[in-house]
């Protein structure tokens, strides 16, 4: 069995290169496990408590087995794995212990030896109001259903962090649960949540018409003041391209405007502008024009402000 294993393993490591003969392996593979189980005819061994076996294999049987050999380099293929015994690669040390020191951080003080997930989580809780729906969560939600979810503890600097507790289960029995620091990431998606909140609050509440354009020119949100000085819904602005209500010299105009902009990097000052409403009557205004930037410095939208201007009568 243990030859097996080896010749196995020893095919499965050179059909996992991405440099060599599938063919040739398939073949070796079948070779090579026929001459183990050749030389394992008549072998004795032992198993043993702890699932390993000793086997007495002759010098002679042993020089009988031919190991795969390596297209590239002529040495012998070692399979993915670390045998018992074997050196683990000093990368893959570093990295588990670096994760150690990193889950350490997570809260200050790991889970000591023997103290249950229930205690290790209430003792970082704010109250027991809080404990109570921590551990609530932790045994309903990650240990009897294996949902992931994300709770709040007090870390040893006195400051919250948001811990995902992501489950899996052993194959053994048991659950692996996996704790990731989420807390950045869940403040960004709090701050740009608040920021989308104040700009649209400033847009929708603002008195004077503004329509936001996306980089090919379309609408694709206007105010309730916009839309009053154009007879046109927010819904209808977006299905239409701006030369619909922009009158001919107006649109040149802004595309003038844009154009500077993008080159100088500085906001024109307000340019007249005439606009057409629904009902074909021409509304005077000033128009003023911003870009929103996007996490490359590019305009991501541009933001036009309009102040209507009373017709005078002559």
């Amino acid at each position: 069995r243990k030859l097996d294993l080896i010749a196995d393993l020893a095919a499965a490591a050179a059909a996992h290169s991405g440099s060599v003969d599938h063919d040739r392996v398939q073949a070796d593979e079948r070779g090579h496990t026929e001459g183990a189980r050749r030389l394992a005819d008549g072998l004795h061994h032992q198993r043993r408590p702890d699932g390993d076996g000793d086997m007495d294999v002759p010098d002679e049987m042993l020089r009988q087995l031919a190991l795969p050999q390596c297209q590239q380099c002529a040495g012998d293929l070692m399979p993915d794995v670390v045998f018992f015994g074997g050196t683990v690669p000093a990368a893959t040390v570093n990295t588990c212990l670096d994760a150690l020191e990193r889950a350490d951080a997570l809260l200050g003080t790991p889970p000591a030896a023997g103290q249950s997930v229930d205690e290790w989580l209430a003792q970082r809780c704010r109250d027991e109001q809080h404990k109570a729906e921590v551990v609530r969560l932790w045994r309903e939600s990650v240990w009897r259903k294996q949902l992931t979810r994300t709770v709040s503890l007090v870390a040893e600097d006195g400051l919250l962090r948001d811990l995902e507790l992501r489950p899996a289960s052993l194959p053994g029995g048991g659950l692996l649960v996996m704790v990731h620091d989420v807390t950045n990431d869940r403040r960004s998606e709090e701050l740009l949540r608040a920021t989308e909140a104040k700009f649209r609050t400033i847009v929708h509440e603002n008195p004077l018409p503004i329509v936001l354009t996306d980089r090919s020119g379309l609408v694709f949100e206007a105010n309730s003041a916009a839309e009053a000085m154009l007879g046109r819904t927010r819904a209808e602005l977006r299905r239409m391209p701006l030369e619909e209500w922009f009158a001919p010299d107006s649109h040149a105009a802004r595309g003038a405007a844009l154009r500077d902009f993008a080159q100088r990097g500085d906001a024109p000052a307000s340019i007249p502008v005439e606009l057409r409403r629904r009902d074909g009557h021409a509304v005077n205004a000033g128009m003023t024009i911003a870009m929103v930037p996007d996490a490359q410095g590019q305009s991501a939208a541009t933001v036009h402000f309009f102040q209507p201007v009373e017709n005078t009568p002559a």
